[in-house]
């Protein structure tokens, strides 16, 4: 027969393993690659982009609704500056960059592809991007 105190023991346990939300992505690996491989991986990305594009957010995104965002510098492709698009987010735990505020400013690659995903380019790419020139020296 199972005692109460091991069953109290036991739910307190999984009640104590349950609490807080699991994460759904792991730390991102360390990153092994050489300077010239990083950069042939940069040009790539670049590359199969459609677009990059500056938006301002006009509507925040979030995980429950999509946001609206216009586009207001084009540094590569073809989306005119004006141009509205949508934007999906998804949660941080979700391995998302979480909500897109709106009047915030972001830029993105586009692939074409309606809504856009929102994941904003960090700084380390944009100097990537910039050594190699591939934007314009007044992207900024």
């Amino acid at each position: 027969m199972i005692s109460r105190a091991w069953l109290r023991a036991s739910a307190a346990l999984a009640f104590a393993c349950s609490a807080g939300p699991a994460l759904a992505c792991a730390p991102p690996p360390v990153d092994t690659r050489t300077r010239s491989e990083l950069d042939r991986d940069v040009r790539r990305q670049f590359d199969a982009a459609a677009d990059l594009v500056r938006v301002r957010m006009n509507a925040t995104a979030n995980e429950t609704r999509d946001g609206q965002a216009v586009v207001v510098r084009t540094l590569k492709g073809a989306t005119r500056p004006g141009s509205s698009i949508r934007i999906h987010t998804m949660p941080l735990a979700a391995c998302g960059y979480g909500p897109a505020p709106r009047g915030t400013t972001h830029l993105l690659y586009l692939n074409g592809r309606a809504p856009a995903f929102f994941a904003p380019l960090k700084p380390d790419l944009l100097a990537i991007l910039t050594r190699l020139r591939l934007l314009p020296p007044d992207w900024r």
